[in-house]
């Protein structure tokens, strides 16, 4: 006999120039996409390659397959400035196999890595966003497997317009379920604030561990 087709959720990505790409382990889904708020059906716009979204905004998916005999879920994502003019810097010694640049890559494969055993002070991530823009929040992408080392637990986050002068938005947030539920994290700043640069310093590691990383930061604009 023949199986069913398998409608599986879509895996989204964009890279650091704003394209958006998606993919998804059932090869004959078909793909419709809103930007409007709007949920999508089959006369929305269909997803045939990558697009450009490098201004962010709310992105909507939903999968269609058995020739649109059977629908997905929708799935949303919302995504802010793309990372196209950014740099990002590791306040300890030079890491040269998980570079703080892996954080801001578009790639959650990938991620930054660092340790404090030895350090006198907790390893931050400083991201440059290349001009002042405003903020209503950021998203922290831990790691993809579970109980990965490095995830964060609790932080820090600092923003700055001149990166020389701080303020503290959120002295000890914390990821609540990160360690059973490794999924982005976003958080929501209590107003919208105006900054070029934002530093994100580890308070405690899912495991205690001295080290932190991330696959990837976003903001929320």
């Amino acid at each position: 006999y023949q199986a069913p087709e398998i409608l599986a959720e879509p895996e989204i990505r964009r890279d650091k120039a704003g394209n958006v790409s998606i993919t998804s382990a059932s090869p004959d889904t078909i793909f419709h996409y809103t930007l409007d708020g709007s949920d999508p059906d089959r006369d929305s716009v269909r997803y045939d390659k990558p697009f450009l979204l490098e201004n962010g905004g709310t992105l909507k998916i939903r999968g269609f397959i058995d020739n649109y005999g059977q629908a997905g879920d929708v799935v949303t994502r919302r995504f802010g400035i793309s990372a196209q003019k950014w740099t990002a810097r590791d306040s300890s010694p030079e890491n040269k196999n998980y570079p703080a640049d892996r954080a801001i890559d578009g790639d959650p494969d990938t991620f930054w890595l660092s340790r404090w055993e030895d350090a006198e002070e907790t390893p931050s991530i400083t991201i440059d966003l290349g001009e002042s823009v405003s903020l209503k929040g950021f998203t922290y992408i831990p790691r993809s497997r579970p109980g990965d080392s490095g995830t964060v637990l609790s932080y820090k986050l600092q923003l700055s317009t001149s990166g020389k002068k701080w303020t503290t938005v959120i002295k000890n947030g914390t990821f609540d379920n990160i360690r059973n539920n490794p999924v982005p994290q976003e958080v929501q700043f209590n107003r919208t604030r105006k900054a070029r640069f934002l530093r994100f310093t580890p308070i405690e590691e899912i495991g205690g561990r001295k080290m932190v990383s991330a696959a990837e930061f976003e903001v929320i604009n």
